[in-house]
Parts: structure tokens; C-alpha cells; sequence
């Protein structure tokens, strides 16, 4: 079986509050800088998976253009070696687990509970981010990307 690995884009790529476009000025990319650790262990997981790695995200058709402009502009795809074809935007919540199964993602990294319970059953390993209390017993929660790292590199290997 190919491991293939979803993450999310705000509050796991970028923190969660600076993923909230709507307080940002136009063309304000400057304030919102990566979750530390982000950018090399994506293109770490780039080699593991070897390519199947992909970012999908919920957003408006405005967040969407913002996201693709800043991942663009931090030179997200050339630090990560993730081409800009496995980027994927998606407008409700749900639209997250079809692109998922239309995928095959086996490993899927949100930051929020909601997601990861509409993603039960349609993908095997579900990592929550940020949560250092281990608190979401039904899926395996992550502080950060070295966390995320080590829980990714046993489950492939």
C-alpha cells in the first residue's frame, strides 16, 4: 500500500490565528509566517511519502487566492519539493474527506477536532495538531512537527 499523506494549511502550516485572512491587509503577507518546523519536515515527508504528499485546505475563493499567493511567495513549493498540483481547495468541510478518499490518503493532519471526526472512517491515520495533552484519546495528538515527525516516520516504516 502507498502511504499518502493530507495536511491542513492554517494551524498547521501557518498558525491558526494568522490563517484567518479576513484581519490581514490586501497583499499582506508579512505578519503570517510558518508553524516552526513546517517547511523542512514537509519536505522531509516529501521523500517518505516519496511525492504523495498533499495540502488541502478549506477556504472561500478569496482565502484561496491569498493562500496560493503566500505559499508562492514563501517559495513553499521549491522548500518543500510539494508541487503546486497537489494544493487543493475546498469550500465546505465534507468536501475534505471526498478528496481524501478520491485521493487515497492514509494520513491526514488538521488542527481541529471537527475535521478529523468527518474524516473517521475514510482515513486511516488521523493526527491531531498542537494538542500536547494528548487529550483527543480517538486520534493521535501531536504538539508539533517534530512530534508529527517521529509519529509519521514509525507508521511508514
Amino acid at each position: 500500500m502507498s502511504h499518502c499523506l493530507g495536511v491542513d494549511f492554517g494551524g498547521v502550516i501557518v498558525e491558526a490565528a494568522a490563517a484567518d485572512t479576513s484581519r490581514l491587509p490586501c497583499g499582506g503577507y508579512s505578519p503570517v509566517r510558518p508553524v516552526s518546523g513546517a517547511t523542512a519536515a514537509l519536505a522531509e515527508m516529501a521523500r517518505l511519502f516519496e511525492g504523495r504528499v498533499w495540502v488541502i485546505s478549506k477556504a472561500s475563493p478569496g482565502t484561496e487566492r491569498w493562500t496560493g499567493s503566500w505559499l508562492a511567495s514563501h517559495a513553499f513549493y521549491e522548500a518543500t519539493r510539494i508541487p503546486v498540483e497537489h494544493v487543493l481547495f475546498v469550500r465546505e468541510s465534507s468536501g475534505k474527506r471526498d478528496a481524501c478518499e478520491r485521493i487515497g490518503i492514509i494520513h491526514y493532519v488538521d488542527d481541529r477536532l471537527k475535521i478529523l471526526r468527518l474524516l473517521t472512517g475514510a482515513v486511516e491515520h488521523l493526527y491531531l495538531f498542537g494538542d500536547p495533552t494528548g487529550a483527543a484519546f480517538e486520534f493521535t495528538s501531536v504538539s508539533g512537527w517534530d512530534d508529527l515527525r517521529g509519529e509519521l516516520v514509525r507508521s511508514v516504516e
